[in-house]
């Protein structure tokens, strides 16, 4: 009795055998190479190191043989171990490019994003670049190119970025760059302080530059307090609710108190003044919006708002007065429509009445509403808008 061999049949398609021919390509590494990478012997990367050091950069190339090539990888992912003072380095880089492996360009644009000043690690991203393997695309691999040559690669980057309409997280997904690097970081600050109106009005959502304030305020405070004085020199109308605005206001709080002073030390004087006039105006809203629940009132006052000058709340016994200071008049509104609202001089206020504004007395309703010295009152019924706006209007402007 003999054997009967039964030979199986297959059938490839030809979808099969393309992602077999790359699952084969991405094992197995191009040339003579190690399996893994791994961060480098001290004492080898220190042998190499010395080796280098004593052929030089002038003949590196024609005794590169002598180097082999868990060698040559040894010092491309130990790279960022060696000191920039050291001589060694730049011949590293040199026998780098010489005994190039395509797999080096992935290494090595790690390496940039880690040590982004590096400037050995150059013409190594350029050839990796160059070879097309990192990802990007073609036109974004040109400008990384482009900037590789410039004398400011990172500074390059981010007025390239500053250029385009895409958001910031896209450019860096763009460009393969991991979004917590050090050169993600570094293009994340300049990118802001290139200061172009379209980063806060079309192209960035208010959660991202929310968190980037975050980032800078917790990082770089002089570069976050340059940040807020380039936003407030770029516009001269805010929203109520400007984001930015209350960033600003939480972090630095108000430049005309003792602490918010010193916070607010090195924005200029023009920044802190459209400062206080949206601050002024915001008062206003959060008086008659979160405490009266009067959109009248609201928008009465918004007619006037380019010449308030102050506003402060204070307590007034069970209710809350609002003080509005304009440049000849001054007027003083109560939460409870009920109360009439009084207009006074700019004159009879500095005298008898900003000391209550100030806080340094206490307050009720009657100690504001002084017989015979108010200009007039506005009383809140039928078409009272109408009513005081010309006469309002005359005294304001």
């Amino acid at each position: 009795m003999g054997w009967k061999w039964v030979i199986p049949r297959f059938r490839f398609e030809p979808s099969q055998l393309r992602e077999l021919a790359e699952q084969l390509a991405s094992q197995i590494p191009d040339g003579e190479s190690l399996l893994e990478e791994r961060r480098p012997e001290e004492s080898d990367l220190r042998e190499i190191l010395e080796e280098l050091r004593r052929i030089g950069e002038a003949e590196i190339e024609r005794e590169s043989g002598r180097f082999s090539t868990r060698d040559v990888d040894l010092l491309c992912y130990g790279f960022l171990q060696i000191l920039d003072s050291d001589p060694a380095k730049p011949v590293a880089a040199k026998l780098l490019l010489h005994r190039w492996k395509t797999r080096y360009g992935r290494v090595v644009w790690r390496h940039f994003q880690t040590s982004y000043a590096d400037r050995c690690l150059r013409p190594l991203v350029v050839r990796g670049v160059s070879e097309g393997k990192l990802g990007q695309s073609p036109k974004a691999a040109g400008i990384l190119l482009s900037a590789m040559e410039s004398e400011d690669p990172v500074g390059y980057l981010a007025s390239t970025f500053a250029s385009r309409v895409s958001p910031y997280l896209e450019l860096i997904q763009l460009y393969r760059i991991n979004e917590d690097s050090p050169l993600a970081l570094e293009l994340l600050r300049q990118y802001f302080l290139q200061a172009f109106p379209e980063l806060y009005r079309t192209r960035e959502t208010p959660e991202f530059i929310k968190s980037s304030l975050d980032e800078f305020w917790h990082r770089w405070k002089e570069d976050y307090r340059r940040v807020i004085d380039n936003y407030l020199q770029m516009f001269d109308e805010f929203e109520d609710g400007d984001f930015v605005l209350i960033h600003a206001l939480d972090h630095l709080g108000r430049p005309d108190e003792v602490e918010g002073r010193r916070l607010w030390e090195g924005i200029s004087e023009e920044s802190k003044g459209k400062f206080m006039k949206w601050l002024e105006w915001r008062t206003v809203v959060d008086f008659f919006d979160r405490l009266a629940h009067d959109s009248e009132r609201i928008e009465f006052w918004r007619m006037f708002k380019t010449n308030l000058e102050d506003a402060r709340i204070r307590d007034a016994g069970n209710t809350k007065a609002i003080l509005l200071v304009f440049p000849h008049v001054a007027v003083i509104e109560f939460m409870d429509v009920g109360h009439a609202a009084y207009v006074y001089s700019r004159d009879f206020y500095e005298q008898r009445v900003a000391t209550y504004a100030s806080g340094a007395l206490p307050i009720i309703p009657s100690t504001l509403k002084y017989k015979g010295a108010y200009l007039f009152r506005i009383c809140h019924s039928g078409d009272w808008q109408g009513k005081y706006y010309q006469k309002l209007s005359e005294l304001i402007r």
